[in-house]
């Protein structure tokens, strides 16, 4: 499967049966209305996220960090504390950084600002 833009594009990996052809069809046409509701469903999920402004004592950073649902929420922040989108909580954590990698990127976002890109 291979997801471009809001479309998902099913894709063949394996040859289908010729007695099986039909059933087939069925099925992908059944697992695409199953996606784009599951699609439907993270967009809201998003969207909701998007008032979310929260403080968190960090024990890892040792000091209070926000998590903020949208950037237009960062100059709210109070002056010398630093805010993370959703996104990037969830980059972090997808890269299994260590508390010492943890601290270090906390400290260049202090010095540079910004958000964490995804790759």
């Amino acid at each position: 499967m291979e997801i471009r833009g809001e479309e998902f594009d099913l894709k063949e990996l394996l040859p289908v049966r010729e007695d099986r052809k039909v059933d087939h069809e069925k099925e992908k046409e059944r697992l695409k209305e199953r996606l784009k509701g599951k699609q439907a469903g993270v967009r809201d999920y998003l969207a909701d996220l998007r008032g979310l402004k929260v403080a968190i004592q960090s024990a890892v950073l040792g000091e209070r960090v926000w998590i903020v649902g949208h950037p237009d929420l960062f100059p709210g922040i109070p002056n010398g504390e630093i805010g993370y989108l959703p996104q990037e909580v969830y980059k972090i954590k997808k890269c299994k950084m260590s508390s010492e990698e943890i601290q270090k990127l906390h400290a260049l976002k202090k010095i540079f600002g910004g958000t964490i890109l995804p790759t």
